[in-house]
């Protein structure tokens, strides 16, 4: 039975969990406190008939449980980015995304988005003990972020976007269309205009200051969304900047069937903003990232498959009734020409067979890479294919001396034999140590060894 797609929602003290209906609003069905859902030893229920038939196909948490980090990065190889963020920020696990960007100056920069909240993983472990995996993983943050694109050089822009409803107000930072960080304001009395202004002013100073820090730029440009006219005007004249109106309506279909008082916020997005196949930016799993390449291989390998399986059925047939009408050395022409079919198929099925029992190249270097410890540079890799299969790698090693060299060449050689079984037998001794410069302050020594692949 094909499992029906779910929606689920968190934010600080709870967690949501909405179905689709056939007209695609999303039919909400019942809610539990962080706490209950995680302590629960019982399958929490779903709706009558169907807990077990469930997929999450989104799963929207709250902003602060998602952190970033950026770096300046050259390579544009998807392989290389991810085993830079995998010995950058080893807490990230198999959770993260990132977006490439440019500076003023041309230089490329790398943005990853993380989880960093203990919470979240706690209550990704209690999804898996219910056999529910998470498919997408997002925030609002990055739903804004797809709105706000519609939004004329919203991508080559620093811009801050105001969320302000009765009792609290969301600010969200963006440069040049990339989330960096947001913020939830409480606000003190819904009655109190000017208190609550006088506020949100100080908050968002404070925002913007923490902004330039981070970015090393100012906001160009504020959008704001409440439900008073004035609202913009008057936090223009407070700010002594221009706030503009931001023009996002509540969908005419509410994609809420059931008024919730805690996810007001979501009364502004509509089913198409939850399509995670357009623009909208989410955190996978990298399970799920394989499993959706590896099923597109899988069904391109059916498709394939089938079709040269029809050419070869059909030729078979185009010969067999052309052999009926043929004299007898046509006839054998015809069988010899069908012989020859059968080898070069049985050639490539050969070839084929090689292929996949040749070592993936791109993988391995990227094992290597994932096994460098810090102050180890290589400079090689080079991989030979004839007459015997073996990677020849040579590098530099920032060291105080011999002692520190030896151990840093160990964790290098441990990650190696953790990561590729055809190094399992490397030591410290396979390793040519060539010569080494140094300075007043460091050492840099020069190394080459090789192992082969089995």
């Amino acid at each position: 039975m094909k499992k029906q797609a779910a929606v689920f929602f968190l934010n600080e003290k709870k967690i949501y969990f909405a179905m689709p209906d056939s007209g695609g609003s999303l039919n909400f069905q019942q809610s539990y406190s962080i706490e209950e859902f995680l302590s629960g030893d019982k399958r929490f229920k779903l709706s009558p008939d169907r807990a077990s038939n469930i997929s999450i196909d989104l799963l929207i948490v709250p902003d602060y449980w998602i952190s970033t980090k950026s770096y300046k990065f050259n390579s544009k190889n998807r392989a290389v980015i991810e085993s830079f963020i995998k010995r950058k920020i080893p807490g990230s696990g198999n959770f993260f995304e990132y977006e490439l960007y440019h500076t003023d100056s041309a230089e490329q920069f790398l943005r990853v988005y993380f989880f960093d909240e203990p919470k979240f993983f706690l209550v990704y472990e209690k999804l898996l003990s219910f056999n529910i995996q998470p498919g997408k993983i997002t925030s609002y943050a990055f739903l804004w972020q797809q709105k706000l694109n519609t939004i004329s050089n919203f991508s080559q822009a620093e811009t801050g976007f105001i969320h302000l409803r009765k009792d609290e107000c969301s600010l969200y930072f963006y440069e040049k269309g990339q989330f960096v960080f947001s913020r939830n304001i409480k606000l003190v009395s819904a009655a109190d205009i000017s208190e609550n202004f006088d506020l949100l002013t100080y908050e968002i100073n404070q925002s913007l200051h923490l902004f330039s820090q981070q970015s090393k730029k100012n906001i160009d440009r504020f959008y704001l969304l409440s439900g008073n006219k004035q609202d913009a005007s008057l936090l223009s004249q407070k700010l002594e900047t221009e706030v503009l109106t931001a023009e996002f309506s509540i969908p005419e279909q509410p994609t809420l069937q059931k008024n919730v008082e805690d996810l007001t916020p979501f009364t502004f997005f509509s089913a198409a903003d939850l399509d995670y196949s357009g623009n909208l930016l989410c955190i996978t799993h990298n399970d799920v990232k394989n499993a959706e390449k590896w099923g597109i291989v899988l069904k391109t390998g059916i498709i394939v498959g089938i079709f040269f399986f029809l050419l070869m059925i059909g030729e078979a047939v185009y010969i067999s009734k052309a052999g009926r009408f043929q004299i007898q050395n046509k006839d054998i022409q015809s069988s010899i020409a069908l012989e020859e079919t059968i080898s070069n198929f049985s050639e490539a099925v050969d070839q084929l067979s090689t292929e996949i029992t040749r070592p993936d190249y791109q993988n391995l270097i990227i094992k290597v890479i994932e096994s460098l410890p810090d102050n180890i540079r290589i400079s090689e890799i080079k991989i030979e294919t004839d007459p015997v299969q073996q990677v020849n790698l040579k590098g530099v090693v920032k060291a105080s001396g011999h002692s520190e060299l030896q151990d840093k060449l160990s964790i290098f050689l441990s990650g190696l034999k953790k990561n590729i079984k055809s190094a399992a037998t490397l030591s410290i001794d396979d390793i040519n140590i060539k010569d080494f410069k140094s300075s007043a302050i460091e050492k840099f020594y020069d190394f080459e060894f090789r192992f082969k692949l089995s």
